[in-house]
C-alpha cells in the first residue's frame, strides 16, 4: 500500500489516476459525450467527436472559442459537483479569480464544490531542478492528507 489517501482524488492524466480508480481519458470521454449538457452544445459536441484524444480536446477548450464561462461546459461540471460529489481544485493565476468564477454561469455551484485554488506559475511550483517547494507540498497534503 503507498498510504492513506483522503476522499479527494487529482485527476492527472496518462493513466496515473487508474491506480486509484479514475477513470482514463476515453472512459471520461465517453462519460462526457452523452451528458445532456454536451448535446446541447453543437460546438463543444462536435469537437469531442471530431477529436480523437481527450486530452486534445479539452486543451482546446482552454481558449477562445470556449471559456471558464461556458454555459454547458459549466453545467457538467456543476452537475458532478451536486450529483456526484466532485471537488474542484483551480489552477490559475488571476488575482480575480473567485469574482470571475462567482460570475460565470453555475459560479456559485463552482465555488461550492472548491477545494482549493493554486495561483502561482507552474514554474514556481513544479521548478526545474525538481525541488519540492511549499507549495507543491500544500497542494499535496489537499489531495493526499
Amino acid at each position: 500500500m503507498i498510504g492513506q489517501f483522503s476522499k479527494r482524488t487529482l485527476l492527472t492524466g496518462a493513466g496515473w489516476s487508474r491506480n486509484w480508480g479514475g477513470q482514463l481519458a476515453g472512459e471520461v470521454w465517453q462519460s462526457l459525450v452523452g451528458h445532456t449538457a454536451l448535446q446541447q452544445n453543437p460546438r463543444l459536441r462536435d469537437l469531442l467527436l471530431g477529436e480523437s484524444s481527450f486530452e486534445l480536446a479539452l486543451g482546446q477548450t482552454h481558449g477562445p472559442p470556449f471559456t471558464v464561462g461556458d454555459e454547458h461546459v459549466n453545467a457538467t461540471i456543476a452537475d458532478a459537483i451536486e450529483n456526484h460529489g466532485l471537488s474542484v481544485f483551480i489552477w490559475n493565476t488571476a488575482s480575480d479569480l473567485k469574482e470571475r468564477v462567482l460570475a460565470a454561469p453555475y459560479g456559485a455551484t463552482l465555488w461550492k464544490g472548491l477545494i482549493s485554488t493554486a495561483t502561482r506559475p507552474l514554474i514556481d511550483v513544479f521548478p526545474s531542478n525538481q525541488a519540492e517547494t511549499e507549495e507543491y507540498r500544500r497542494i499535496r497534503d489537499t489531495f493526499f492528507m
